[in-house]
């Protein structure tokens, strides 16, 4: 790991990864930390790209070698990869048609060996761009294959966070195969755990929010199952788990020609009343993810308005109605736990409750911030309130001191009162020592 940290280009870097890429499945936790560091700090540092295709084409091979029996932090280590997608896929599309079928060897003829040689070791855009293709040829083959033959495996979840991270690289043919597989794996309520199902529907999300943009792929199975795990109180009180669940939701807004103004309802209502019962940091969260349902779907803002409405009243909810995301019920029904937000104990809460209410825009500091960084800003996990409570003014502190005076003076005169009394009981003065026992007689 020292020779691989200090000598990234060093003609023997192909030997000393592999002898470190082995030790990234070690039973041993302190050698497995060491190697799964030192590759990661590489992945993070290597500009070239080289050791880097090197280390992620020797794990791909472990990976398949071991049958998918490794130890989930060498798939950890992916995720810190520094990828340029836009150079993987102009190099890719460059060299697919430089060597193309009917004139590939007239073009090969033209290409000045030299010249590719110096751009080479120059490390030339094209190279580097090379070398990321390579390297997101073997990383999602890899993922592809788990996603095939281990799908409830303790590597599913690394997976699907990689699959999500790295959606925007992913070519037409591989992405096509890669939702089909998942969205048959999320049919199945009992194949993946709770935080497993989230980061499913996490990277369908992603996937069809880039290439597969241009798709016409109903997604209605994939919302379903997020709104089904909006009402998971695991994964409401997980920070994290939380944030995933918000950013799904900020990838169905941008498809705004997709909305379907119940569905988007339904999600309103769910999230308005998990605000209600959550703290407060998780609310602002909630609230402001609700507001960007109501920007991207202007029919929601129905449920703002608090009139009666003409027609029947609507039957008794049945249990299947509240679990459907197409129900009709949360059209037609009242946001109401709005009016309950508005006098929250924390402030910025109140406020986003009552800007919900008019249908304001969110203020510019909290439209502009992820659901993580809202949360993280305000929880008060180190003790700290945010903001901080405001002192009273001085015509509070004055009207309360003039209470307490008032109080005090009161309570002198009851106290007067009862010496006077004790004393008449006792046949004494009340300052004397008191006999308990002639007064109870």
């Amino acid at each position: 790991a020292a020779l691989l940290e200090k000598g990234r280009d060093f003609n023997g870097v192909d030997q000393l990864i592999g002898g470190l890429v082995p030790s990234c499945n070690s039973a041993d936790d302190e050698e497995r930390a060491v190697a799964c560091g030192a590759l990661t700090e590489l992945f993070g540092a290597d500009v070239a790209g080289e050791a880097t295709l090197l280390a992620v084409r020797s794990m791909a091979a472990l990976l398949k070698t071991s049958s998918f029996s490794v130890h989930p932090s060498m798939l950890e280590c992916w995720l810190s990869l520094r990828l340029d997608a836009s150079a993987a896929a102009a190099a890719a599309s460059a060299e697919k048609e430089r060597f193309g079928a009917r004139k590939g060897k007239k073009r090969r003829r033209g290409i000045d060996p030299v010249a590719r040689e110096l751009a080479a070791a120059s490390g030339d855009r094209g190279d580097v761009g090379l070398k990321s293709a390579a390297v997101l040829e073997q990383l999602f083959v890899s993922y592809a294959r788990v996603v095939k033959a281990r799908p409830g495996g303790p590597l599913m979840p690394l997976v699907l966070r990689g699959i999500a991270k790295f959606a925007h690289c992913v070519n037409v043919e591989l992405l096509l195969d890669l939702v089909s597989n998942l969205r048959t794996i999320l049919r199945d309520p009992a194949a993946l755990s709770t935080p497993a199902a989230l980061h499913c529907v996490h990277a369908l999300l992603r996937l069809l929010s880039g290439h597969g943009a241009a798709l016409a792929v109903d997604m209605r199975d994939v919302q379903q199952r997020l709104y089904s795990l909006l009402a998971e109180q695991a994964l409401l009180a997980d920070t994290r788990l939380l944030a995933t669940a918000l950013d799904c939701l900020d990838h169905l807004c941008r498809q705004r020609s997709a909305l379907l103004a119940p569905r988007i309802a339904s999600f309103f209502c769910r999230l308005v009343d998990a605000a209600a019962t959550l703290p407060h940091a998780h609310a602002v969260a909630l609230l402001a993810a609700a507001s960007r349902l109501l920007v991207a779907c202007p029919r929601v803002t129905a449920l703002l308005d608090g009139t009666d409405r003409a027609g029947p009243p609507l039957a008794p909810a049945r249990a299947d109605e509240l679990e459907d995301v197409d129900s009709p019920r949360a059209i037609n029904s009242t946001a109401w736990q709005l009016a309950l937000l508005h006098r929250h104990y924390h402030p910025v809460v109140a406020q986003l409750a009552k800007r919900l209410a008019a249908a304001e825009p969110l203020p510019p500091a909290l439209g502009r911030s992820t659901p993580l960084r809202l949360m993280a800003t305000y929880s008060d996990a180190s003790g700290a309130f945010n903001p901080p409570p405001q002192p009273p003014s001085k015509r509070r502190r004055a009207a309360d001191a003039a209470k307490r005076a008032a109080s005090s003076s009161g309570g002198g005169e009851l106290h007067e009162s009862i010496e006077a009394a004790v004393a008449r009981a006792g046949g004494g003065e009340a300052s004397s020592a008191l006999d308990f026992a002639v007064l109870l007689r």
